[in-house]
């Protein structure tokens, strides 16, 4: 199967697609494998399977982690969409393709993602831990006050924010709520 488009070209994408929604993890691997196989001139099938609503998490997740595998630039814009997805599975595995993909450079479409409730808080979190942004701190803080709960994602947070403000000011949304209220603007 995943030898399907040295034959047939982008004609063995229904294929492909046909294997990634049945329930073989055999065949989902090797129609990721063809997909990767095709390379850039999958990324238009890629990201339409990322998107499609009625489709399974594996199917959908399964473009996104080809994307990631595939590296097109192009896939980028889609793939940092997709971690705004409900439905945890598909939008680790578009933020893992995207962050990829696209290292740092995607650093400020980040922030605003992490500004806004995601399953990914944690992955978003984990990617400020590596990638310096200065403009990451208060979406960070703001999303420690959503994760009260000393467990994931808010030991990742905490880690994130002492990484980018160069200080570790506590475990405290509070104290990191005064610390930042104190920084200049």
């Amino acid at each position: 199967l995943e030898h399907l488009p040295a034959v047939l070209g982008l004609d063995a994408v229904p294929l492909l697609q046909a294997a990634m929604r049945g329930e073989s993890a055999d065949g989902w691997s090797a129609g990721v494998n063809g997909f990767v196989a095709l390379g850039e001139p999958a990324v238009a099938a890629l990201l339409a399977m990322l998107t499609k609503a009625g489709q399974s998490n594996d199917y959908r997740g399964g473009a996104a982690h080809a994307l990631g595998r595939i590296g097109s630039g192009s896939s980028l814009a889609g793939l940092v969409a997709a971690i705004a997805d409900p439905q945890e599975y598909v939008a680790n595995a578009a933020a893992n393709a995207a962050v990829l993909i696209g290292k740092a450079s995607i650093a400020k479409e980040l922030v605003t993602l992490l500004d806004k409730p995601t399953t990914q808080d944690g992955r978003l979190s984990s990617y400020f831990e590596e990638v310096k942004e200065p403009t990451s701190i208060a979406p960070l803080v703001r999303c420690l006050a959503r994760h009260p709960k000393d467990e994931y994602p808010r030991n990742v947070v905490l880690k994130a924010l002492a990484f980018q403000a160069g200080v570790d000011v506590g475990p405290e949304t509070a104290a990191w709520q005064a610390w930042l209220a104190k920084q200049p603007r």
